[in-house]
């Protein structure tokens, strides 16, 4: 395992990828998002994903927070307030906008080229703005994350407490895959909560409750969700936002839920030590055996850093380690090619999907590192 200072550093590249990532160009359509990732092999950046650029607003605010790095500040709050902001579809003729179909009122695109409304993404959305609020505290900023949230109990939210996966502005209809009712949308609910937190209504708890007992309902005893087709990067979804949500309502059964997946998980044969497959079936048994991506290597650190500081289980760490090591030697920290150095490749292969740099490996990676450094410090005050 690296030292303490080693993955300081590290760290510290993976966040001056990030601030390179982001479109800084006001003629952009996409100005103040993040790129989704970058491709070495054509030289050129992948399209934002309003999914990835959300999910690591937290990490840079939880960065700028540990260092006062105003450049962090200014790249939340240009994400928040260049991007999103202009991503959200008002309702009738509101300053000049457009009439629009009533079941996108309230939602953000997927990104400028893309008139699709993704539960997920806009689950993600809500709880980006909400941390980006607690360190602005811009009303602006908690309204959008209100409206945002509206339409995901409103539009996307089934009675069951699942939610439909899109809507498509043209035809204007549902996507056919929201019968599937994907239990990665535990991680919406997650975002409802932190929400509730800061506004105190209770009715984003209500719709939390309910999607977090749905996506208990599809786990089975031996931690694998139902739903996803043994996806591991959805799994973990489901994982997380179970996590954290008993965390926030001190529900030690979602927790428990989440330690059944991750140990599935860690029991499960890895492509390399350290390193996921892409997929398992229902006796964690990988198939597809040629997909392994880092960021759910990512993701199980993150958990298993988590798990271990709540239980002191040495399985945690243990399989923490090997995945933040794994993650540590795919890091490109000599290339000095501005769109890979500090950043992390998709996965071990040759093809462009393969070899790209995605923004969402970059921030798990940070996340994990944090948590190591946070143990490595509880050790060093004994």
């Amino acid at each position: 395992m690296p030292s303490k200072y080693e993955l300081m550093a590290a760290k510290r590249l993976a966040v001056e990828w990030i601030l390179r990532d982001q479109i800084i160009d006001p003629s952009n359509p996409d100005y103040g998002a993040y790129w989704g990732a970058y491709y070495p092999s054509q030289g050129k950046y992948q399209e934002p994903y309003m999914e990835t650029a959300s999910f690591t607003l937290p990490t840079m605010v939880r960065c700028h927070l540990q260092t006062k790095d105003d450049r962090l500040l200014k790249s939340v709050n240009l994400c928040v307030n260049s991007w999103m902001k202009k991503a959200l579809q008002y309702k009738g003729q509101d300053q000049g906008r457009p009439q629009l179909d009533k079941n996108a009122y309230g939602a953000l695109k997927h990104n400028s080229y893309t008139p699709r409304f993704f539960t997920f993404d806009n689950g993600e959305a809500v709880r980006g703005v909400v941390v980006v609020y607690r360190l602005t505290r811009d009303r602006s900023q908690l309204q959008l994350a209100e409206e945002i949230a509206e339409w995901l109990m409103d539009v996307m939210q089934n009675p069951d407490g699942s939610f439909k996966t899109n809507y498509d502005l043209h035809p204007g209809k549902f996507d056919t895959y929201s019968d599937v009712k994907p239990v990665y949308h535990g991680r919406t609910a997650w975002s409802l909560l932190e929400l509730w937190c800061e506004t105190g209504n209770r009715a984003y708890r209500d719709a939390a409750v309910k999607a977090l007992a749905y996506v208990k309902s599809q786990q089975r005893d031996n931690g694998w969700f139902e739903t996803v087709g043994g996806l591991t990067e959805y799994m973990m979804y489901a994982a997380e936002g179970l996590y954290y949500s008993g965390k926030i309502m001190n529900n030690p059964s979602y927790v428990e839920a989440t330690m059944r997946t991750i140990r599935g998980f860690a029991r499960a044969p890895h492509k390399d030590r350290g390193d996921l497959y892409e997929f398992y079936d229902e006796n964690w048994k990988p198939f597809k055996m040629e997909w392994a991506f880092n960021s759910e290597d990512g993701q199980q650190a993150v958990m298993c850093y988590n798990l271990y500081l709540d239980t002191e289980d040495k399985e945690f760490l243990e399989e923490g380690d090997a995945c933040l090591l794994w993650l540590y030697q795919q890091q490109d920290r000599e290339s000095r090619n501005p769109g890979t150095y500090g950043g992390i490749p998709n996965s071990v292969g040759v093809t462009d999907w393969h070899t790209r740099y995605p923004i969402w490996s970059v921030k798990y990676f940070i996340d994990a590192i944090d948590l190591k450094l946070k143990i490595i410090s509880s050790r060093e005050s004994f």
